[in-house]
């Protein structure tokens, strides 16, 4: 009886086997057949039509946002005599570069402009204008490697751009001259160290950077500052002579009480960033910066 009840079980589970391998084939087969069905000829033919007129699904385009700058140090509106030394400190947060408190972005890449005013409402008014990109020279001094050799204020492996624009005054010789410096590479101009050549620019970027630092680097009411912190000192311009360095008109205050009395100026703060775009558009690149001002007693 118990070899009658083994082979019941068992001819059960032998018509199950069978029961589910006649289901699977016809399933696998359908597979197949579909798979070579869609890979035919006329079907990838009409699936082509079907993108042309459609159009073909694309990924979403990266979005580029503008990156946040904040001064931490010194304090907006802070007061400080001639000849003091002012630490500084600057923060920046980029959604797609990252931040600086992660050392994610490069401190080479953080700009301060420090910029003396003798009239308070003309530092006023400084601090007030949009945001704007800057100069074309200045631009590319930013994104190319001069500041390995070269700083604004002080002398590096090669001469600081102060003291270039001391040395030269603008013209078309001097631009011409220097840009192809720049080009070709120099020996023995500024000492023994060679100059490289820089092939990665284009007639054009040099002639923009010599422009530049011919024009505005030797400015004594500018200064400028390379990373997230470090430190400058307060000075003002023996140009000035009490009077505004750019306009000569006399020390006035208009418009606003945290410049409501300039004693011996006003420093107008600007710090900045410029990101490096996104994947898709690597060249749109967005600025961002903040402003302060300190007075001078």
């Amino acid at each position: 009886m118990m070899k009658n009840i083994y082979a019941k079980k068992n001819a059960t589970r032998h018509q199950r086997f069978v029961i589910l391998v006649g289901l699977a084939i016809p399933v696998i087969t359908g597979l197949a057949a579909f798979s070579k069905a869609v890979s035919h000829p006329i079907l990838s033919q009409m699936r082509m039509r079907t993108e042309k007129l459609f159009g073909q699904a694309k990924p979403p385009v990266q979005e580029n946002h503008a990156p946040v700058v904040k001064i931490i140090n010194p304090a907006a509106n802070s007061i400080y005599p001639e000849n003091a030394q002012v630490r500084y400190e600057v923060a920046v947060s980029d959604k797609e570069d990252g931040e600086t408190k992660f050392q994610e972005i490069p401190p080479n890449e953080i700009f301060l402009e420090v910029r003396y005013f003798a009239s308070g409402s003309k530092a006023l008014a400084a601090s007030k204008q949009a945001l704007k990109n800057d100069p074309p020279g200045l631009e590319t001094i930013k994104a190319s490697n001069c500041l390995n050799c070269h700083a604004f204020n002080a002398k590096l492996i090669g001469p600081s751009f102060y003291d270039i624009g001391k040395r030269y005054s603008f013209s078309k010789s001097h631009v011409d001259t220097l840009s192809r410096r720049i080009l070709e590479g120099t020996t023995g101009v500024w000492g023994s160290i060679k100059m490289p050549t820089h092939p990665e620019l284009t007639k054009g970027q040099a002639t923009d950077i010599v422009g530049w630092i011919l024009k505005n680097a030797s400015d004594p009411a500018v200064d400028y500052y390379m990373g997230t912190e470090g430190s400058f000192r307060v000075k003002v311009p023996p140009a000035s002579g009490g009077k505004d360095a750019v306009s000569g008109s006399k020390r006035t205050v208009a418009g606003d009480k945290s410049v409501s009395s300039a004693g011996k100026g006003i420093l107008v703060l600007t710090a900045s960033y410029t990101d490096h775009g996104v994947k898709d558009k690597p060249t749109e690149r967005l600025k961002g910066q903040e402003t302060i001002l300190l007075k001078i007693q």
